[in-house]
């Protein structure tokens, strides 16, 4: 068995796996063609994969933000500096990130660049899962689309 024959098996058993965990959600076959375009590709390139998938969700949503990769920025320093140089090249004057970005981020640099930060204290919104007796968020996008359909999805992205 090849490298790429045993990576296309893997791919076809999570898209199975899904198959068989979501079955039976409202919205299951209206977007479950999002799952099987992603794990039917065979692009080993997997930010490529990713960002078909998530530009995919993004039109489905009515989201419009440009993406603008860091690879063609030509920055090269690490760790705050860089999202601070990043941000700079861009020309934004306000970079939002999640809580978890405390403690691995030197703050104070943001505020020395004349850079507002604000952290997004994300609220996941709940909703019926099935075989799940209390909800467990942070699931996929998928499990939000299987779940509660694109209308409601799309209304918990522009409250953010």
């Amino acid at each position: 068995m090849t490298i790429n024959t045993a990576i296309a098996d893997l791919q076809m058993n999570a898209l199975k796996t899904i198959r068989m965990a979501y079955a039976n959600a409202p919205f299951f076959s209206r977007y479950f063609h999002f799952a099987e375009a992603y794990f039917s590709d065979l692009d080993q390139n997997l930010m490529r994969r990713n960002m078909r998938f998530i530009e995919g969700v993004m039109r489905l949503l009515g989201i419009h933000t440009q993406i603008i990769y860091s690879s063609t920025l030509d920055v090269h320093t690490r760790s705050t500096q860089l999202l601070i140089d990043l941000l700079k090249k861009v020309g934004a004057d306000t970079y939002r990130c999640g809580s978890g970005a405390q403690g691995y981020q030197e703050d104070h640099l943001f505020a020395k660049q004349g850079i507002i930060l604000e952290y997004n204290n994300f609220q996941h919104p709940s909703y019926r899962q099935l075989r799940a007796p209390t909800f467990v968020p942070g699931l996929s996008i998928l499990d939000a689309l299987f779940f509660a359909g694109e209308e409601t999805v799309a209304s918990w992205v522009t409250r953010s």
